[in-house]
């Protein structure tokens, strides 16, 4: 059976991409990589020219400075990516709208929602999400939330109610 947005009920919240954060942390990580690599380069010409040590220091700062600038770019490519990018919960279901494509989850054809805090200090600055939510959908396929989406810890709780709800009732013999 084809599944619609319209057989999902009315909206009830739109959880949006908050795709200007995304542009602001790539921004600053490719910065940040950037003049790391160039102070890094700085000390291997210093050295070419004669000066003492600095080796472990030029090292350094060159592999951090490649490190932060390939996750900028990569958070600058989340952003071009995402604009547009919402998750909007409906009575029946949920609905992931991105660059054209909209995947329609009915609370029933949802398998399993796994969620998964990473607590570790600027996890968001070293490119990986705080929060995290999957969605496993029943064909196979998934949909994937992290902190970047408005009040993703809500719309995980949301997903995880609406799909115990489908899998085992509300306790009022509704399923």
């Amino acid at each position: 059976m084809e599944h619609t947005v319209e057989r999902l009920g009315e909206l009830l919240r739109r959880h949006p991409v908050e795709s200007d954060r995304l542009l602001r942390l790539g921004a600053v990580q490719a910065a940040v990589g950037a003049v790391a690599m160039v102070i890094g380069a700085g000390v291997v010409i210093a050295m070419i020219s004669g000066a003492e040590g600095g080796l472990t220091t030029a090292g350094m700062l060159l592999g951090v400075g490649v490190i932060i600038l390939g996750l900028g770019i990569w958070r600058l490519v989340q952003w071009r990516r995402t604009r547009g990018e919402s998750f909007d919960v409906h009575e029946r279901g949920l609905v992931h709208r991105t660059s054209g494509t909209v995947t329609v989850a009915p609370w029933g054809e949802i398998t399993k929602v796994y969620a998964m805090v990473d607590s570790l200090p600027l996890s968001e600055f070293r490119g990986t999400s705080s929060f995290s939510c999957s969605v496993m959908l029943r064909d196979g396929t998934g949909i994937f939330v992290d902190s970047f989406v408005e009040d993703v810890r809500q719309l995980a709780e949301t997903v995880h109610v609406g799909w115990q709800i489908a899998q085992h009732g509300d306790g009022h013999g509704n399923a």
